[in-house]
């Protein structure tokens, strides 16, 4: 058919099987399987990453993971509590606790200053969400009960002072490089006269540092 002109918009796939009668089809078709390939090329270089991910790439993966998972059930928990000032303390905990995993995620020489948070910290306080949200839920009151989650919420305030530090530890190795960085620039300018008495104020600083 299409020898004798019988198509004139028509074309066979590329296994020269199936006869597409318009170029219109055609074009959709080969959208389609340019989009199949590409697919199917990605999750051929994902499954090969993932064969040469060594295995101290693999623990760390794990252990970020892991930390992660406690975090989103301490989210869950979080999120069936109706008291607003526990809540906002639950999500600095979240946000501080995901800033830190997906630095250590980027920086992986880094594991080891979130080993504690994740086998301690965290399980720590999920177990006192828990009891929070078991004792709220059942609407349980009590002396004791409410100095239960006084004492929670203190912890809390704690907790998220301790993890903004941790947080703003990982960055000193960052900060002295900057800080080096910048000291030596300002040095190099003002000996070339670039920056008028800088120079003099530069020897004044590191001499207090």
């Amino acid at each position: 058919m299409l020898a004798l002109g019988m198509l004139p918009e028509g074309h066979l796939d590329k296994s020269q099987t199936y006869l597409i009668g318009t170029n219109e089809i055609y074009e959709q078709y080969c959208r389609t399987k340019e989009e199949l390939e590409r697919r199917k090329q990605v999750e051929e270089e994902k499954r090969e990453q993932d064969k040469t991910l060594s295995e101290a790439e693999k623990a760390i993966a794990k252990e970020i993971e892991e930390g992660k998972a406690q975090v989103a059930e301490i989210r869950r928990l979080n999120d069936a509590l109706p008291e607003p000032i526990i809540s906002e303390k639950l999500y600095q905990l979240e946000k501080i606790s995901e800033k830190i995993f997906l630095y250590v995620e980027k920086h992986p020489d880094q594991l080891e200053e979130i080993q504690r948070l994740k086998s301690y910290y965290l399980p720590t306080m999920l177990k006192l969400v828990t009891a929070y949200h078991k004792v709220k839920q059942e609407e349980i009151k009590s002396d004791n009960i409410d100095k239960m989650c006084s004492q929670i919420e203190e912890t809390l305030d704690t907790m998220n002072s301790a993890l903004e530090y941790m947080y703003n530890e990982l960055y000193a190795d960052e900060a002295l490089d900057v800080a080096t960085d910048i000291s030596v620039l300002k040095t190099m300018l003002a000996r070339e006269g670039l920056v008028g008495n800088e120079f003099e104020n530069i020897k004044e600083e590191q001499k207090d540092e």
